[in-house]
């Protein structure tokens, strides 16, 4: 709408203006493949133990269809 890309995982994250850092939002995504099954997936973190950033972990699994 209005011309701007949406993108589907745009919002995965917020920003902290203090201390920029990223933290996942509280979403879980759902995927449904061409297959026809369905997945959840959710953003855990964006920096890895030593707060190294770009090192995303996420969860993800099988759900029942809706």
């Amino acid at each position: 709408a209005g011309g701007e890309t949406d993108y589907a995982l745009g919002a995965w994250y917020d920003y902290d203006m203090t201390t920029h850092q990223l933290s996942p939002a509280d979403v879980i995504y759902f995927i449904h493949t061409v297959e026809g099954d369905y997945y959840r997936f959710r953003m855990m973190d964006y920096y890895d133990k030593a707060g190294t950033s770009g090192h995303m972990s996420f969860e993800s699994g099988p759900v029942d269809a809706p």
